[in-house]
């Protein structure tokens, strides 16, 4: 499975739709549009977590952890082209 940011993009897109819903009617419903892109998402993320080394594992853990503690905006950021 070919990872490439805009399948990250898209996850993220999704996760807020279903954020707003949950806000707006207090269930967490993930549209059927966006069921497919978390899908691969999560498709991605099994091939990585299979292949990486423990250590790996750990520290982007150790990363998250440290992201989700803090206020700051989302990490993923589109690489500059050129």
């Amino acid at each position: 499975m070919r990872c490439c940011f805009e399948c990250y993009e898209y996850a993220e897109a999704a996760f807020e739709n279903a954020l707003a819903v949950a806000a707006k009617f207090a269930k967490w419903i993930i549209s059927e549009q966006d069921a497919p892109v978390i899908e691969r998402l999560l498709a991605l993320h099994d091939q990585q977590l299979s292949e990486a080394p423990m250590y790996r594992v750990v520290e982007a853990e150790k990363q998250l952890r440290h992201f989700l503690a803090g206020a700051g905006a989302s990490p993923l950021v589109r690489p500059r082209s050129g």
